[in-house]
């Protein structure tokens, strides 16, 4: 019985123990750049070597473990973590601004780990790269002006994942 009990205060202290060392994962709220760093720009200049370099360092750095290799945060290190890692292709990271993006690639926060290690350079290209992702946003704006882009009935207008697909398809 003595036993039983010390093993049982023995798992509730190791319970306790990991849920107050993950506490301040779960209690992060938005990631907001100072305003310092919003203002900043790249300090590479885009350009197909430059988005190359970025694709091969989100690889050699394991950044696919996590976000994915599509960038949507779906990565198979990602269903361990909370909160979840960031999707490349979502609209939110793709409006931050380079030096915002840059300044959370240096910092890291919780499971994402800070890499102020690499070059200026190397974090420049990695943006260069991140923004290739935003390719459906494109799309969605030139089927919005060229008035291609359909609402469902019921819906306000605006993006849906219908909508992309036009008339072609046979969409509402």
């Amino acid at each position: 019985m003595a036993r039983r009990l010390i093993l049982v205060g023995a798992v509730t202290i190791a319970a306790l123990a990991l849920s107050s060392a993950t506490a301040p994962a779960w209690a992060q709220g938005a990631w907001t750049c100072p305003a310092a760093e919003n203002g900043k720009k790249n300090p590479v200049a885009k350009s197909d070597a430059a988005i190359a370099a970025g694709k091969k360092l989100t690889v050699d750095k394991a950044c696919t473990a996590c976000h994915g290799d599509s960038g949507k945060g779906d990565g198979p290190g990602a269903a361990a973590l909370n909160p979840k890692p960031a999707d490349w292709t979502s609209a939110k990271v793709q409006h931050q601004t380079d030096g915002c993006l840059l300044w959370k690639i240096t910092t890291g926060r919780g499971a994402m780990p800070p890499w102020a290690a690499l070059s200026e350079t190397e974090r420049g290209q990695l943006v260069h790269s991140l923004r290739t992702l935003k390719k459906w946003l494109r799309l969605y704006r030139s089927r919005r002006r060229s008035g291609r882009l359909l609402a469902r009935p019921g819906r306000r207008r605006g993006f849906s994942a219908g909508a992309l697909r036009g008339p072609a398809s046979g969409a509402r």
